[in-house]
């Protein structure tokens, strides 16, 4: 049953500054939010170039106070991962950028364009270096860290290499999902990807080609021994709803998973910058998913949580920064989005750009439980005023309070 509330949105607070006049895209970005293991807050974000090499850095700050001060993190702040029945936390997949190799040339590719490169079967390839993915798990306690190797059982399992001769290799397909790919319940853990990839569902190699293969298609896996193995269940294809509303669209892709009140299970997309974000159910434990429908107007690496209150919030942007709400137990009907505004660039050359040409965020957004009707927001602002009144790249905090009416 839905309930009226409201949604009361607190002051950003600045977690850090970037560097004055250092504008270069992917730096001080793509923040996250956690809790850590001796029960701080942390936030996290990446110094880096954002290409399939994923070379830079990555930076944190901690708050001891709820979010209200930023300090630099010490030893004892590791974050805190969602803990699996073997009493370890499951921290996510290897990461490992892309990079040269000539062994594929042997090997005659299921299907090449321009826009995605080759892709090829995962089960020719004789070579296991680049179709074999590594699992992280870490202590609750000390936070060590410990790498295992992942059985992955996926039905034309793809492996992609572009056309200057580039492997991307399979840990890091589910490593770039990471972030917001994991859906815990009970002691299952279900795990959402994407990739140029086949079509899982064929009954043959000859089949396996999707309609859309230059666009993403999304995964879904579970696993029930702790990460160890993971077991392909459904798949979330580009469809023609998608095509319809722009052609250049990259296709589904960054999806995230929540469990919804009435123990279904919604999952957000993503199809391209200033493109639609769409949303699907499944109340089979995403073995079946009902067909895609349009979320919003936009929405990049679109966050969800349920909060134990009930309600549901949904974070996502690209060009506009927006929250969106509902207390629907199945997650269909929806509040209308509330629209975060961001700092204005006193650059008259920013300024005078289109609107949907304007950075002024990355729009890559976190999203965190407080308690059982409040939550955490975490978002970049690249002309937020640092202490000496100068725009630079910020990294910025606001609370979210879900306040019923009486």
């Amino acid at each position: 049953m839905k309930k009226n509330f409201n949604l009361v949105i607190d002051e950003p607070v600045a977690v850090t500054y970037g560097k004055v006049g250092d504008n270069a895209w992917g730096h001080v970005q793509f923040p996250a939010i956690f809790n850590t293991i001796n029960h701080k807050l942390l936030v996290a974000w990446e110094y880096c170039s954002d290409t399939i090499e994923y070379k830079g850095n990555a930076y944190s700050a901690v708050s001891d106070d709820g979010g209200t001060s930023w300090r630099a993190p010490d030893s004892a702040d590791k974050i805190s991962y969602p803990k699996m029945k073997n009493g370890k936390c499951f921290a996510g997949f290897l990461r490992k950028g892309a990079y040269p190799v000539d062994y594929f040339e042997k090997y005659t590719p299921a299907y090449t364009s321009e826009a995605c490169g080759k892709r090829y079967f995962a089960q020719d390839i004789k070579e296991m270096q680049d179709k074999t993915v590594y699992g992280i798990e870490s202590d609750p306690v000390s936070g060590e860290e410990t790498l295992f190797t992942c059985k992955i059982n996926w039905p034309y399992m793809p492996i992609g290499v572009t056309n200057s001769g580039m492997v991307y290799p399979a840990t890091m397909v589910f490593s770039l999902s990471q972030r917001c790919g994991l859906l815990m319940s009970g002691e299952k853990m279900y795990f959402s990807l994407y990739t140029h990839g086949f079509n899982s569902d064929a009954t043959s190699k000859e089949n396996a080609l999707l309609p859309y293969m230059d666009k993403y298609c999304v995964y879904i896996f579970e696993s029930c021994d702790c990460g160890r193995t993971w077991n392909y269940l459904s798949q979330i294809p580009t469809n023609e709803e998608v095509m319809k509303q722009n052609p250049y669209a990259e296709g589904f892709c960054e999806p995230m998973m929540a469990r919804l009140p009435d123990g279904s299970i919604s999952i957000l997309l993503r199809t391209g910058n200033n493109n639609p974000s769409f949303i699907a159910r499944s109340t089979d434990d995403c073995k079946t998913w009902n067909k895609p429908t349009i979320f919003d107007s936009n929405g990049v690496l679109p966050q969800i949580l349920t909060l134990e209150s009930g309600v549901t919030l949904a974070s996502y942007g690209r060009p506009i920064l927006k929250i969106r709400a509902t207390s629907d137990p199945s997650g269909i009907e929806w509040e209308k989005p509330i629209i975060l505004p961001l700092t204005e660039s006193t650059d008259p050359k920013e300024s005078e750009k289109p609107w949907g040409k304007r950075q002024q965020s990355c729009f890559y957004t976190g999203l965190l439980a407080a308690s059982e009707n409040t939550a955490f927001l975490v978002y970049s602002d690249f002309h937020y005023p640092n202490p000496d009144g100068v725009q630079v790249k910020s990294i910025l905090v606001r609370k979210i309070k879900v306040v019923f009416d009486d």
